[in-house]
C-alpha cells in the first residue's frame, strides 16, 4: 500500500512538472502548406523547417507544425483552402504566443490566382483575426513565400514576387503584424530545392534560420543612428569619410559627421541592412567570409546575407549585430579602445566590445550633409530605399510623379502649400530603378532605387 501511494505521488508530481514545463514554454505555431509540412523530406518530423526552428529556439520554446499539403490562403477554392483543415483548428487550439503564417505559394499558381486573387488580402486579414479572437494577442509573422525555380514554376514565382508579396506587405502595414522575408534570401539557392518549389533538408534549415533571426531579433528599430561601442565608447565610422566600395569600417572619436551615421533599414522583422548616410553604401562582411576576423567594409547594395544583420538586444540600450550569413557579430578587433581600430566579425561570446548603443539621430542631421543644410538642392533619401523616401526643399503645391523604367507612372503625390520636405510611401513599388519627376521643375529628374 505504501509503495502504491509513493508511485501515485511520483506520477502525479511528474505530470505536474510536465504541465508546468509546457505552460512555461513559449508556444510557436507554423501555419502553411506542403513546404511547412515538409513534403519530400526523409523525415519531416526532424527536417521540416518548424522542427529545425524548434532546435534553434531551444527548450524555452515548443514549436507545432500545422502545415497542410496542397492548401492555399483563399477561402474561395473550397477544395484546397487551409481554412477547412484540421491543421487550422489544431493551430488555434494550441493557443500560440507566436504564429508564423506562410501561405501563398499555392495561391500563386496562375489558374487559381487569376480566379481568386481578389480574395487573398481579405482572407489573410480574416485569418489574423482568428488568432486574435477572445482577447488573445499573439505575435504574428506574415511570411513572404519562398521563390520557385525552373521554367515550369516561372509564372507561379512571378506571381509570388509581383503580386502575393506586395499584398502581404499591405497586410503587415494594415494589421500591425511582424514579417519574415523567406523570398529574397533564398533567391540565390536553387540547389536547396528538391523540385523547384519544396526545400531540401538543408533548404529547410536555412528557412528555419531566417525565422529564428526574426523571432529573436529586435523589430521596429528602423531609423538613423550613431552606433557607440560599449567597450571603447567610440563610434562606428567609415574610415576617412570614404565613399568607395571596400572602405573599412572602424571605430573613431565622435565628430557628428555623416560618416558616423547609419540608416537601419528593416528587411525582415528584426533583421536590417545598415546603410552609411555619407556614402549610401552598406555595411558588408568582405567577400561574404564566415571566418572570425573577417573585416567589415562598406559596399554597394547586393541584397546578400553578408549585408543583413539580426539586431539582438542585450541590456541598457545595447545591441549585438549578427551577420546572417556567418552568424557572427560585429566586434572591435582585439577589444581595442583606440580610435582607428577596424570593426570585424567574431563568434558571439557576449563580449562587450561587440555591443553597440543605438543613438537616434534627427532626420535632418541624419540625411543631409552639413554643407547641404542651407542648400536649396532637392535631395532624395534614403536611396536605395525600402518603405519610404523623403524629398527635401520641395516647393509649395508641387506635383510629384514616380515613373518606372518603361515610363509608366507608378506613384503620384502633391506637396502641401508650404515649402519643405515631403515623405513618399513606396512600399507598393516592385524592386528596381525608378525616376522621380517634378511638374514645376521639368528639367529636374531624380533616380531612385527601390529594394
Amino acid at each position: 500500500m505504501k509503495k502504491t501511494t509513493i508511485l501515485l505521488a511520483t506520477v502525479t508530481f511528474m505530470l505536474f512538472c510536465c504541465s508546468f514545463l509546457a505552460k512555461s514554454q513559449t508556444r510557436v505555431v507554423c501555419v502553411g502548406n506542403s513546404i511547412t509540412a515538409g513534403w519530400g523530406l526523409a523525415n519531416s518530423n526532424t527536417e521540416a523547417y518548424p522542427a529545425q526552428l524548434g532546435l534553434l529556439l531551444g527548450s524555452g520554446f515548443v514549436v507545432k507544425n500545422c502545415g497542410a499539403s496542397g492548401t492555399c490562403m483563399v477561402k474561395g477554392d473550397v477544395n484546397a483552402t487551409y481554412w477547412n483543415t484540421q491543421q487550422f483548428q489544431d493551430a488555434k487550439n494550441f493557443d500560440p504566443q507566436i504564429v508564423l503564417i506562410k501561405l501563398g505559394t499555392n495561391d500563386a499558381d496562375p489558374p487559381r490566382w487569376n480566379a481568386h486573387k481578389g480574395e487573398y488580402y481579405n482572407d489573410y486579414v480574416a485569418m489574423i483575426a482568428e488568432f486574435r479572437k477572445n482577447g488573445r494577442n499573439p505575435r504574428i509573422f506574415a511570411c513572404f513565400p519562398v521563390p520557385t525555380f525552373g521554367s515550369v514554376k516561372a509564372a507561379q514565382g512571378a506571381n509570388i514576387l509581383n503580386e502575393v508579396i506586395p499584398l502581404i506587405k499591405k497586410v503587415v502595414a494594415s494589421q500591425g503584424v511582424s514579417f519574415i522575408d523567406f523570398n529574397t534570401p533564398m533567391l540565390g539557392y536553387p540547389n536547396l530545392f528538391q523540385d523547384g518549389i519544396h526545400p531540401t533538408a538543408e533548404g529547410a534549415k536555412r528557412v528555419a534560420q531566417l525565422a529564428f533571426n526574426s523571432i529573436v531579433g529586435a523589430a521596429g528599430k528602423g531609423g538613423t543612428y550613431s552606433l557607440q561601442n560599449r567597450n571603447s565608447n567610440l563610434y562606428m565610422d567609415i574610415s576617412g569619410g570614404g565613399t568607395a566600395d571596400g572602405d573599412s569600417i572602424i571605430q573613431w572619436t565622435s565628430n557628428n559627421g555623416a560618416n558616423q551615421k547609419f540608416n537601419l533599414i528593416e528587411v525582415s522583422s528584426g533583421v536590417y541592412n545598415i546603410q552609411s548616410v555619407s556614402s549610401g553604401r552598406y555595411v558588408d562582411i568582405f567577400g561574404g567570409s564566415i571566418d572570425n576576423g573577417a573585416k567589415c567594409i562598406q559596399w554597394g547594395y547586393t541584397g546578400g546575407d553578408n549585408q543583413r544583420y539580426c539586431l539582438l538586444a542585450t541590456d541598457n540600450g545595447y545591441y549585438k549585430l549578427k551577420a546572417t550569413h556567418s552568424l557572427k557579430i560585429l566586434d572591435v578587433n582585439g577589444a581595442s579602445k583606440t580610435a582607428g581600430t577596424k570593426v570585424i566579425q567574431w563568434t558571439d561570446n557576449n563580449q562587450i566590445n561587440a555591443q553597440w548603443k543605438l543613438i537616434a539621430v534627427t532626420k535632418s542631421s541624419a540625411i543631409v550633409k552639413p554643407e547641404e543644410i542651407n542648400s536649396n538642392e532637392i535631395i532624395c533619401f534614403p536611396n536605395p530605399a525600402t518603405n519610404m523616401v523623403t524629398l527635401t526643399n520641395i516647393s509649395a503645391n508641387q506635383k510629384i510623379t514616380i515613373f518606372d523604367i518603361n515610363g509608366r507612372a507608378c506613384v503620384k503625390v502633391q506637396s502641401t502649400n508650404k515649402i519643405g520636405n515631403i515623405d513618399i510611401d513606396i512600399r507598393g513599388l516592385k524592386p528596381g530603378t525608378y525616376f522621380i519627376k517634378l511638374e514645376n521643375e521639368p528639367s529636374k529628374t531624380l533616380k531612385l532605387i527601390k529594394q
